[in-house]
């Protein structure tokens, strides 16, 4: 039901005003941004107009104290950068049009403070920062692609592995997020089906920091390619 609904949100705006991490790790961080995103942009995307309901009181619909939780976990869970990147990565609800037209909603209707609105309004400005340099990066380094060594991508995902596991059964390594959501549902290895728990896991320090060079050596190389570009084009003007 809805009571049941947005006293869970409550619960959760409540218990994110002291315990961030929990909401902010590997585990969790896609999930909370992907979630949070998703109210944001229902709650004033095009589609809004669905969402009417005939007896707002009998159903406890109260979409302004929604949108002002949501708003409120968002601004909490915003002091981690690994939550905004993971907003900007979100292609299903981020929506930069959308976000600026919830804080011009809570802003006009007074649903939260001018500080809570301008300090949303200022992350959502970093967010459009990443979601920028992203998109140059990607750009500028779809030719280089093919250039991460293997061992530094996920074996399920392909993804770059941001804290990199070994799994003490089948020896492969796997990015500690991946696995971590695989385990929520299957506490068994991926690759041959034996036991395997969380307090299993092993870290791989040495290969942590191989990527973290690698891959801030790559990004300098890009930065360097993309300015030396912009130069060329000032001087030609």
């Amino acid at each position: 039901t809805m009571r049941l609904a947005n006293a869970s949100v409550e619960l959760m705006w409540l218990v994110s005003r002291s315990h961030v991490t929990p909401f902010t790790d590997d585990i969790m961080v896609e999930r909370m941004a992907q979630m949070v995103s998703y109210y944001i942009s229902k709650l004033n995307g095009k589609q809004v107009s669905n969402l009417k309901v005939e007896n707002p009181k009998k159903y406890q619909f109260k979409p302004r104290t929604l949108l002002r939780h949501m708003i409120g976990i968002f601004l909490q869970l915003a002091v981690s950068k690994r939550f905004l990147e993971s907003v900007a990565e979100d292609e299903r609800s981020y929506d930069q049009k959308v976000f600026r037209r919830a804080a011009r909603t809570m802003r006009n209707k007074g649903i939260a403070p001018e500080k809570e609105v301008a300090s949303f309004e200022g992350f959502l400005t970093t967010i459009e920062e990443i979601a920028a340099k992203s998109r140059s990066t990607n750009a500028d380094g779809d030719e280089d692609e093919d250039d991460i060594p293997d061992k530094y991508l996920d074996p399920l995902m392909a993804t770059v592995m941001r804290h990199p596991v070994r799994l003490p059964s089948s020896k492969m390594v796997m990015d500690r997020a991946v696995i971590m959501r695989h385990l929520l549902n299957d506490e068994t290895d991926p690759f041959n089906r034996a036991k395997l728990t969380s307090d299993m896991l092993e870290d791989v320090p040495e290969l942590k920091a191989e990527i973290e060079a690698f891959m801030q050596q790559r990004e300098s190389k890009t930065t360097t390619s993309s300015g030396g570009g912009g130069g060329g084009d000032q001087k030609e003007k």
